[in-house]
């Protein structure tokens, strides 16, 4: 009889034990909790012709969004590839995608993944990578559909169903069907009430209505739960957002330099916490400095080009230092990029806007902003180029009806506070 994994997924492991024990590291990735590497070096080491821990190893690297992890991740396939079972249909379907993301074809290797979770929508893996590939391609209907397509898979008394529903309510947010999203929510949080994810995705529910009040009551009377999580430092960003909303700016700079700083510096998004915060407080008249050793990952990593969206945040952080040289490095990757057209004006308009050519900065943002979500992230982090573009249009003496519309746009997200910090700082 063929051996499967705890959900029913068919396993090629060589024994119980690790069956089990790949089990574990895959809920360790799907609710950011402990160390999935670590598990998944034991099974490197305990089961050599298995398949899947290789695969889900370069899964790892890959989510790294560095060369180094994708040279890993490359050796990981490399050594996967003659290792995988005709049948065990799923090791096809995760090597595939693993190699397609490799090889920097996303939107490829999501459609591979959902094509196998249409014949298997009980692979936890194959739901946790897909709706994070459709994050990192800004890919809206695959944030809602992939996980939506797959729930009924799950019962209502599993612990699995809340899980799932919180990715459901994650998509839901990004849709704007706030009051789904929060039942959606919700229910996760009464399964799970750990689920760090589902916390995330009531946070940005919050976020996005101007509950910032609630939203701050809610993650501090909740941090307990989440903030074992390696996803924490995210859930203090939203917390610092909320601060901020509050015309408490001196909350959120406690809250960077507690544990948002305290994340490391070489790890992307745990960058993206710590530049975008710095950004939003400096557009609001603060502007703490960048640490020395973030500035030195982001100097070093000037040619990689992997993400726009990561790049994005890597010129803000150059500029914020000083680093105009490195900073423009990185804009030049992109200057003969036909392909993507939004993220050299992105870009552009960010260095612009550090060294004070305004006008220009505004101008770039604004032929940008409207395909945004090309370059991934989620709305409330994108909303740094809205912020970034008014901040500019006012201080270039730009249209009054493009700062009207900006302001118009963010009726709720944006405190009165907020607004007229933005618009007195310009």
């Amino acid at each position: 009889m063929a051996r499967t994994d705890r959900w029913g997924v068919r396993s090629g492991a060589g024994s119980d034990d690790a069956a089990a024990r790949f089990d574990e590291a895959v809920l360790a990735l799907c609710l950011m909790v402990g160390r999935p590497s670590v598990i998944l070096g034991d099974l490197l080491a305990a089961e050599p012709a298995w398949a899947m821990p290789r695969i889900a190893s370069a899964y790892l690297d890959l989510y790294a969004q560095t060369v180094d992890g994708n040279r890993s991740a490359r050796a990981h396939l490399t050594g996967a590839r003659d290792l995988c079972s005709p049948w065990i249909p799923g090791e096809g379907a995760h090597l595939e995608a693993a190699g397609l993301w490799l090889d920097g074809r996303l939107v490829a290797a999501l459609d591979t993944l959902s094509r196998w979770l249409d014949e298997q929508p009980r692979d936890l893996l194959a739901l946790r990578v897909a709706q994070d590939l459709a994050f990192f391609l800004g890919d809206r209907d695959g944030l809602l559909g992939v996980p939506a397509g797959v729930l009924d898979a799950w019962g209502p008394t599993e612990p699995e169903h809340g899980l799932v529903a919180g990715m459901v309510a994650f998509g839901l947010e990004e849709h704007g069907r706030y009051g789904p999203a929060e039942d959606a929510a919700s229910t996760a949080l009464e399964s799970n009430p750990t689920d760090v994810w589902a916390a995330h995705a009531l946070a940005h529910v919050y976020e996005m209505q101007g509950r910032a009040s609630e939203g701050s009551e809610f993650l501090e009377d909740s941090a307990a739960l989440w903030s074992p999580s390696f996803f924490a430092s995210h859930n203090w960003w939203h917390l610092a957002l909320f601060h901020i909303e509050g015309d408490d700016l001196a909350g959120a700079i406690d809250l960077l330099h507690g544990p948002i700083d305290a994340g490391s510096p070489t790890v992307w998004f745990e960058i993206v916490n710590q530049v975008s915060l710095r950004w939003r407080l400096g557009l609001l008249g603060t502007a703490p400095p960048v640490p020395p050793e973030l500035v030195a990952v982001l100097v070093a990593r000037t040619d990689e080009h992997l993400s726009v969206f990561n790049d994005l945040h890597a010129v803000a952080g150059l500029a914020m230092a000083g680093e105009s040289g490195a900073a423009e490095r990185v804009v030049a990757g992109y200057g003969d990029r036909s392909t993507d057209p939004v993220a050299g004006r992105l870009l552009r308009g960010f260095a612009a806007f550090a060294e004070g050519r305004f006008g220009p900065a505004a101008d770039d943002l604004a032929e940008a902003r409207l395909l945004t979500r090309t370059i991934g992230g989620s709305n409330a982090q994108r909303d740094l180029v809205d912020q970034t573009l008014l901040v500019a249009t006012v201080r270039s003496g730009g249209p009054a009806e493009r700062i009207a519309e900006l302001v118009a746009t963010h009726p709720t997200r944006w405190s009165p506070a907020t607004t007229e910090r933005l618009l007195a700082t310009g």
